[in-house]
């Protein structure tokens, strides 16, 4: 017959007993503690944290990318702010370089605790970011990067303001050639691309729209990034002497590309260069060389969108010059992240990320409506410099002019 221990048993209770009765009062303490404490300060202002490349290979993009959002900072405050709070930006230089941007963005959000982030310049730059704004689940709109793969993810955060990929920004020039007589149009092409994500997307993108225009690549190539001789290059396509020479550039780049061909010899039937073609310095740096290039744009100061005038003439104000297509899809991001703070009414981010989901928000890039990777309907427009002026070859609809074909000589 089993013996139970009473007084072992009594030891035991009893020492329970206390163990509770030591947790009850932590308990009490700690919440006396609290009731006591004094509350944490009412919040004063909304902080939003975003990378400029204002050193490295995308310098020339960084004035254009802060004065649109110092623009939008002031506007926003002067309209009382949001939430009845003032809005204030927390920029850093990320150098042009992804692994710092990355490393910013985790202190943006861990160190400097901001309520909002918007992303970096560059599609290679945006890839190496977007992972760290997945983990803190933070609302992640930028208006640095629109290659393809940045969508092929699965990332539930993101949202773009360019109105196309990079892989489809050329689109129309292969519209425009299926419209030519079949016995005029360019037949062969040269595609070269800096050793960069976004250059080597539209440089893709592009090589197969041509193709479907029936156009057969002759040349293929990457050349490094940050390059500062092309003539090898140039000389080796001169050899061949396709009809068009395409270069997925950013601005330094494609001022070496046009000076270089001038140099060589070189006048392809049509020269379109990637990202470069549109921005304030193209022209006013090559003069009527950069007459005939073709190019792209993600936004003009002539759309036909509500707040496109307002936003040329505050520019304007400000800054001397009107904007170019850089300011109008920077200016974009505030845009939508305004609209959804309003429509929320609060800065909760995965309510801000569903409501830019299902709902239209108008900007000065047009109406943004997205999908569930995060991309917008819309399109790029197709250019030519002609006479110092941009004139738009395509979409049709809304073209003010059609293609000088073949280039002329070098002036």
């Amino acid at each position: 017959m089993r013996r139970w221990n009473i007084k072992g048993i009594a030891r035991t209770t009893a020492i329970a007993i206390i163990i509770v009765v030591i947790i009850i009062a932590g308990a009490g303490t700690y919440f006396a503690m609290q009731m006591l404490a004094p509350p944490a300060p009412p919040k004063k202002e909304i902080v939003i944290g975003v990378t400029i490349p204002y050193t490295g290979a995308y310098s020339a993009y960084a004035p254009w990318y802060e004065r649109a959002y110092r623009l939008w900072e002031k506007q926003v405050n002067d309209r009382g702010g949001l939430l009845g709070l003032s809005v204030r930006f927390i920029m850093y230089d990320d150098k042009s370089d992804p692994t710092t941007a990355k490393t910013i963005y985790e202190r943006l959000i861990t160190v400097d605790k901001v309520d909002f982030i918007l992303g970096p310049f560059a599609s290679a730059c945006v890839f190496a970011v977007a992972p760290v704004a997945e983990a803190h689940k933070m609302l992640f709109i930028e208006a640095g990067g629109n290659a393809k793969m940045l969508f092929e993810q699965g990332w539930k955060y993101i949202f773009m303001t360019w109105p196309s990929f990079a892989e489809d920004l050329f689109r129309g020039l292969a519209e425009v050639i299926k419209k030519m007589p079949t016995d005029k149009r360019p037949k062969t092409a040269a595609i070269i691309n800096a050793d960069d994500v976004f250059p080597r997307g539209i440089a893709n993108g592009t090589s197969g729209h041509l193709e479907k225009a029936g156009v057969t690549i002759a040349l293929k190539e990457e050349y490094p990034k940050g390059i500062t001789d092309i003539s090898g290059l140039i000389t080796k396509i001169k050899g061949l002497n396709p009809d068009i020479l395409f270069g997925g550039t950013y601005l330094p780049d494609a001022l070496l590309i046009v000076r270089t061909c001038k140099e060589l010899g070189y006048n392809p039937k049509i020269l379109a260069l990637s990202t470069a073609p549109a921005l304030y310095e193209f022209y006013k740096t090559l003069g009527k060389d950069a007459n005939h290039v073709v190019g792209e744009m993600q936004w003009s100061i002539e759309a036909p969108y509500p707040g496109v005038r307002e936003l040329v003439e505050a520019y304007k104000a400000v800054y001397g010059i009107e904007p170019d297509y850089r300011v109008g899809i920077a200016y974009t991001a505030c845009e939508l992240l305004e609209n959804a703070i309003k429509g929320v009414g609060s800065t909760n981010q995965d309510a801000l990320r569903d409501y830019i989901r299902t709902h239209v928000i108008n900007t000065v890039v047009g109406p943004m409506k997205y999908d569930e990777k995060g991309v917008p309907e819309g399109r790029a427009m197709n250019f030519q410099w002609q006479n110092g002026k941009m004139v738009i070859i395509w979409p049709f609809d809304i073209a003010k002019g059609e293609l000088i074909y073949p280039k002329p000589e070098w002036s």
